[in-house]
C-alpha cells in the first residue's frame, strides 16, 4: 500500500512539474520590462552610487553620457538636466580617473 502511494505520488509529481516547466501563458509578452521616462532616466542617472573605479561602471557611465547627448538633442526641454547629468558623470570619472 504505501510504495502504491509513493509510486503514485512521484508520479504526479512529474507530471506537474512537467506542466509547470512546459506551460507558457499566452497573455504574457515576450518584453515585460517597463520602459523608464526620459526624465526618470535623467535622474536615476543623476542620483546613482556606482562604484566608477570598476570597468563595468565606467562603460555603463560612458553609455549614459552618450544617451544623455543624445536626449539633449531630441528633447530640447530636458537639455539643462542633461547638460548636468553629463558634467557630473564626466566629474565622477575624471575623479576616478577615467575619461
Amino acid at each position: 500500500m504505501a510504495k502504491k502511494i509513493f509510486l503514485y505520488t512521484g508520479i504526479v509529481s512529474v507530471i506537474v512539474l512537467g506542466v509547470v516547466i512546459l506551460w507558457r501563458p499566452a497573455h504574457v509578452s515576450e518584453n515585460t520590462r517597463e520602459s523608464r521616462t526620459p526624465e526618470e532616466a535623467l535622474e536615476l542617472y543623476l542620483n546613482d552610487r556606482m562604484d566608477y573605479s570598476l570597468t563595468f561602471s565606467r562603460i555603463l557611465a560612458e553609455r549614459r553620457i552618450r544617451s544623455a547627448e543624445s536626449l539633449a538633442v531630441v528633447r530640447p526641454d530636458l537639455r539643462p538636466l542633461a547638460r548636468e547629468v553629463i558634467d557630473s558623470l564626466n566629474n565622477r570619472l575624471a575623479r576616478t580617473g577615467g575619461s
